[in-house]
């Protein structure tokens, strides 16, 4: 087990400060449930959900914050002028967002939370 402080400790198990972790099955199990999920009033807030792209067996990984305007209008991570650089950089180390590379980020409704404020941004921390 990593260390998760310099200390040495464990680090922190299911239900540590208030979070709920689950594990999913496989990708599908997990992408319906994220594409589902209610448990908020960001829910309501966003266009979609954006849960990733590319093929699920790819050996890189590439895991962005959170999607902006652009991407919760289209459902994909790194579109817009961000996305078209990293589509360019990628191109240069014979990486595709399509054919060997899956791109994701680490929350799904980033956009929704900046708009919605601070008040529903505590509200889906509790639902974790």
């Amino acid at each position: 087990m990593l260390d998760w402080h310099k200390g040495g400790g464990r680090a922190p198990g299911p239900g540590s400060f208030g979070v709920r972790f689950f594990m999913m099955l496989n990708w599908n199990e997990l992408e319906a449930q994220c594409l589902s999920c209610q448990k908020c009033a960001l829910a309501d807030k966003r266009t979609n959900v954006v849960f990733g792209v590319g093929p699920r067996d790819a050996e890189v990984m590439f895991i962005g914050e959170g999607p902006g305007e652009n991407e919760d209008l289209q459902g994909e991570p790194f579109v817009g002028r961000g996305g078209k650089l990293l589509d360019d950089m990628l191109e240069l180390i014979d990486l595709d967002r399509h054919k060997n590379v899956y791109i994701a980020n680490i929350v799904m409704r980033a956009r929704a939370a900046l708009l919605a404020g601070a008040d529903l941004v505590l509200e889906l921390l509790s639902t974790m």
